[in-house]
């Protein structure tokens, strides 16, 4: 399971769903996906490498929510392998 400020990317769904960060936290993703490849893409335009193991890192400055989705298994960020940080 997750912990602190992480967030496993596994077949087709994000685990948490949802992460609580304060203002200049450092969120990674971590790939349990088991030969899967996933492409994380935030509305922002912030994207990872297409991958199926690893981890990806992003630091968050602002305050705001800032909704994600794996292109691969998400037509947009409201359905599908979706997932959000809020930074507060």
């Amino acid at each position: 399971m997750p912990s602190g400020n992480n967030v496993n990317v596994q077949n087709n769904f994000f685990s948490p769903g949802q992460l609580n960060v304060t203002a200049g936290a450092n969120v990674t993703w971590t790939w349990y996906s088991y030969g899967t490849t996933h492409h994380i893409l935030f509305e922002d335009g912030e994207n990872s490498q297409a991958q199926s193991s690893g981890t990806y890192e992003r630091t968050f400055a602002a305050a705001g929510t800032y909704r994600y989705r794996c292109t691969y298994h998400s037509d947009n960020f409201g359905s599908g392998m979706i997932g959000s940080v809020v930074v507060q």
